[in-house]
């Protein structure tokens, strides 16, 4: 996944039970300006938080889309904290009101 135009906040979650890394995320900002890309691997969760006043991201995927192995977490999970990790990350460093 990459940005073309704008910013995002990206976060890909473990989401493999049997993995010792379960439940662990990665955050990081992913630019226009900054060229960065993010691969995010089978089995993570993944979702992000537009971060300028418009973004427009490419990604591509494995396989064809199959909600049969669609999963959701709600983006202010406690025991996750990636809201918080999503305020601490950027609200103060950009004129942008908190995420949690």
């Amino acid at each position: 996944m990459r940005v073309l135009v704008g910013a995002i906040l990206n976060v890909a979650v473990d989401i493999r039970k049997s993995s010792p890394t379960f439940g662990q995320w990665v955050i990081c900002l992913l630019s226009a300006e900054n060229k960065k890309q993010l691969w995010v691997p089978p089995g993570f969760a993944h979702g992000f938080l537009v971060v300028s006043d418009a973004a427009e991201v490419m990604y591509k995927a494995t396989d064809y889309y199959a909600p049969q192995h669609e999963r959701c977490i709600a983006w202010d999970d406690l025991e996750l904290a990636i809201a918080a990790a999503f305020s601490q990350l950027w609200y103060g460093h950009q004129n942008l009101p908190a995420v949690v």
